[in-house]
């Protein structure tokens, strides 16, 4: 992992002010403390709001895919496999969709292949 510029100076001082050194840090505590500090509470509601209203448009059904697994993490989404599909399914382009649906599909992958 790089981090450049203000990132790395805000690094170096949460270590110090963490009282740790670098070989002592988890990556659960380094992801903790760096959302804390660069991703805003308004930012993850935006991306929340933004996966919960997801479609297609005019992206690809694999850039439609990336984009909903990017939103998800974000989105305190935990109603397992079978939902997100529905909801996968219910955000394509509704001639892919109807299509698509016939299938019957178990998982996200299973509807974009």
């Amino acid at each position: 992992m790089q981090l450049r510029s203000f990132a790395s100076i805000w690094w170096e001082m949460e270590l110090e002010h963490l009282g740790l050194h670098i070989s002592q840090v988890t990556w659960e505590l380094f992801l903790e403390r760096f959302w804390e500090r660069f991703m805003s509470e308004f930012w993850q509601q935006t991306r929340s709001k933004e996966f919960f209203n997801i479609s297609q448009g005019n992206s690809t059904v694999e850039m439609y895919e990336r984009k909903l697994f990017q939103l998800k993490k974000y989105s305190g989404w935990n109603e397992g496999e079978k939902p997100l599909v529905q909801h996968f399914i219910r955000g394509l382009n509704p001639r892919i969709g109807e299509e698509v649906i016939t299938f019957k599909p178990k998982t996200v992958k299973e509807a974009v292949d």
